[in-house]
Formats: C-alpha cells, sequence, structure tokens
C-alpha cells in the first residue's frame, strides 16, 4: 500500500472525535541534516494527531524497539516524538496499532524534554482488520540477500528483500530473473526456495521481482503451512 492510500483509508480513524485536526502556523522544525523536498513537504496537509507507537532502527540494524508517539501526519510523512536523536538518513520502520510503517529520517531536532524526528514514508502495510482479507499482510522489511536461479551456473546476486508475507516477498535486484524461473534467496540466515511471480522494470534502474514460496512439505507433496513472517518478524503473530 501506498503512503497515499494509507492516509485516505485512515489509519488514525479510531482516534477518539477531535483528537485528529490541521496543523496551522505550526513552527518550522530545526533542521540538523540534509532534506530533500523539505519545501515541497511543507506544502502537504499536515494532521495533528497524538497516537502511541513504536520504531525500530533497520540502518544500523537494531532489533530494540523504541517507544515514540505520533504527533503529525501528511500524505508522504509523519512527525514522531521520541526519547532519542536519530541521524537524518536512518531507515526505520514505525508499529502502529494498524499498520507497520517503512520510512526514512528526514530532519531531527532537540526540543527541551525531548526529540522529534520527521519521517518521509516508503511503504506502509495495514495488518489490523481493515487489510483488504483477500490479501495476506505485507510487512516491511529492507534487508540485504542474495538470490541464484536453481540448476543454474548464475553466480549469486545481491539483492534487497522489500517486504515479506506469509507465502511470498518482493525482492530488488540488479538483474531481471524470467518468470516461472525457480530461485533460492538467502537472507537473515534463512534460505527459502520460491518462483518468481512478477518482474517490473524500475525507473532509476534495477527490477522489483515478486517471489512465492514453498514449504518443504510442498516440495515434498504434502500440506504444511509456511509462514516467512518469523523469520523476519518473529514476533508478528497472525
Amino acid at each position: 500500500m501506498t503512503p497515499e492510500k494509507w492516509y485516505v483509508a485512515g489509519i488514525f480513524a479510531n482516534q477518539p472525535r477531535g483528537a485528529v485536526h490541521p496543523v496551522r502556523n505550526a513552527p518550522t522544525p530545526l533542521i540538523t541534516g540534509t532534506s530533500r523536498r523539505r519545501e515541497d513537504q511543507r506544502k502537504e496537509p499536515r494532521f495533528a494527531v497524538n497516537q502511541d507507537a513504536s520504531l525500530r532502527v533497520l540502518d544500523p540494524l537494531s532489533l530494540t524497539p523504541v517507544p515514540v508517539t505520533v504527533v503529525e501526519v501528511s500524505q508522504s510523512g509523519m512527525k514522531l516524538r521520541l526519547p532519542m536523536l536519530l541521524p537524518v538518513g536512518t531507515t526505520v520502520q514505525v508499529h502502529l496499532a494498524a499498520a507497520i510503517a517503512l520510512g526514512e529520517v528526514r530532519h531531527s531536532e532537540k526540543s527541551k524534554d525531548d526529540f522529534f524526528a520527521g519521517i518521509i514514508l516508503r511503504d506502509v502495510c495495514p495488518t489490523g482488520p481493515g487489510r483488504d482479507s483477500r490479501q495476506e499482510a505485507r510487512y516491511p522489511v529492507n534487508v540485504p540477500g542474495s538470490v541464484r536461479i536453481q540448476g543454474s551456473a548464475m553466480e549469486t546476486c545481491e539483492i534487497s528483500v522489500l517486504d515479506v508475507s506469509k507465502s511470498g516477498l518482493r525482492i530488488r535486484s540488479p538483474k531481471a530473473i524470467p518468470e516461472g524461473t525457480q530461485v533460492d534467496v538467502e537472507s537473515s540466515g534463512a534460505t527459502i526456495t520460491g518462483e518468481i511471480r512478477y518482474v517490473r522494470t524500475l525507473e532509476e534502474g534495477g527490477f522489483n521481482m515478486g517471489i512465492r514460496a514453498y514449504s518443504a512439505n510442498e516440495a515434498e507433496g504434502r500440506d504444511g503451512a509456511l509462514d516467512l513472517t518469523v523469520i523476519f518478524y518473529p514476533e508478528v503473530t497472525s
């Protein structure tokens, strides 16, 4: 789901009446690093909220959740209050009550008692009952890995795993692999066997590819549940 669709769908729709309202005459924050598109972002409508959440730093990777408060949201970003200063450019996940957001710190500031960070959103995946029940929940991960074509002399190709569901994953690769190809993906200490289901060329170069994964039981013709989220999100329950 794109940040715009997430915003319109109203992840914060369960806030009490009056808890979400437009921000007027908001002060300009102190920018402590490079912040592209800053002027464009100020033109988007911003809404004040007050929702508890947790944050996980992905780059550099940290598995320790950080308690945060979402204080503002816009179509493509959010402002967080948190107990630490995050360097500009840090990749983070924000775990909300009904979604997991993937983004990058674009500006950071210190107030009297707290710290604030502006996050530009890259992807938002609903996790609550409001998501499309016909689809599995996707969780953004953005971790490195490698892919190899089964039964070929192809050398291992370095990739990024962008998001994962129970039975599949989406990767970004510098090389295209034809649809229907059987591959092995290695990431986060696991080897995942699957089939390329789609290939999409990116304007900036490279390819996004969707992979449908197979469980060991399925490969042997037996029934068996497959859940890739336990590899990347061991704390997520269905």
